[in-house]
């Protein structure tokens, strides 16, 4: 029977937070934050490991014109990150006249230059869209504790670090270790950080150790669900940051959720165990 009504209260979690999506995805202010978005490239593997080379802790590049663009203005003296850009060239078409690149008989890549671009963190101006997430608050720290000892009864170490680019855990299953961001003890309650722990060990206990994550949106999606329905189990309504998180992982379609349900309550199961 508790098995069943553990089930039961899993399926309604799951589907609080399909509607939580929904009604997020609808709203003006998630639209605002996907057309700011939409101004940005997505930039090529090559291109996205030389950001990363350079500088690490990047979040959002662009070019000088295009941050001018955005009302926001590069300061002066920051140092342009390299990237490829292709170079265009007019071709001669079958009848011999020149077409520009671009167009359907002219199309070719001929060459690549080096362009700069610049992380936000290097420019000054208008206020971007802010991501429509906040971190919960509230929560006891006993259940906390409830969820370290479930990471240390699978041999896992959590510790803190100052993390970047908006990141609030992570997990290295290399060294079996859970780092959680020091902002989440600064809180004032333990909801941020139960709610941070929560994701990382649904992360393990959906792939398990050694796992190479191949689909990242569908392993995000599993972590942040299971994060949200351990929330509803303890009392806390993490709605204001899983919606947001789901919905940029699953590009705003809620049905994402649906067809990963078996792994979520796969991965939800040892940790609600804990708290039945």
């Amino acid at each position: 029977m508790a098995t069943t009504d553990s089930t039961a209260r899993t399926d309604v979690a799951r589907e609080r937070l399909v509607d939580a999506v929904d009604a997020l995805v609808s709203s003006d202010g998630w639209k605002a934050w996907l057309d700011s978005r939409a101004r940005f490239h997505a930039y090529s593997f090559g291109n996205t490991m030389l950001i990363g080379f350079q500088c690490p802790d990047a979040t959002l590049v662009a070019g000088f014109k295009a941050w001018q663009g955005m009302g926001r203005q590069v300061r002066k003296g920051e140092k342009g990150i390299a990237i490829l850009a292709p170079m265009v060239r007019k071709v001669k078409s079958a009848e011999g006249e020149s077409v520009e690149i671009g167009d359907d008989s002219g199309r070719r890549v001929v060459g690549f230059r080096t362009v700069y671009v610049f992380d936000v963190a290097q420019t000054d101006g208008d206020a971007l869209p802010e991501a429509p997430v906040s971190l919960p608050v509230g929560g006891r720290q006993a259940d906390y504790m409830a969820l370290q000892d479930l990471a240390e009864a699978e041999h896992l170490t959590v510790t803190t670090d100052d993390m970047s680019g908006g990141k609030n855990g992570e997990l290295n299953r290399e060294t079996w270790t859970i780092t959680l961001g020091t902002h989440l003890f600064e809180t004032g309650t333990p909801a941020a950080r139960i709610k941070t722990l929560t994701h990382e060990l649904a992360h393990w206990f959906d792939l398990g150790p050694g796992a190479s994550v191949m689909e990242r949106d569908a392993a995000e999606i599993v972590a942040e669900a299971v994060a949200y329905i351990v929330g509803q189990r303890l009392g806390l309504d993490t709605s204001s940051y899983s919606a947001g998180y789901v919905a940029s992982w699953a590009g705003g379609d809620s049905q994402k959720l649906q067809k990963l349900a078996e792994r979520i309550d796969k991965a939800a199961r040892p940790i609600l165990a804990i708290f039945d």
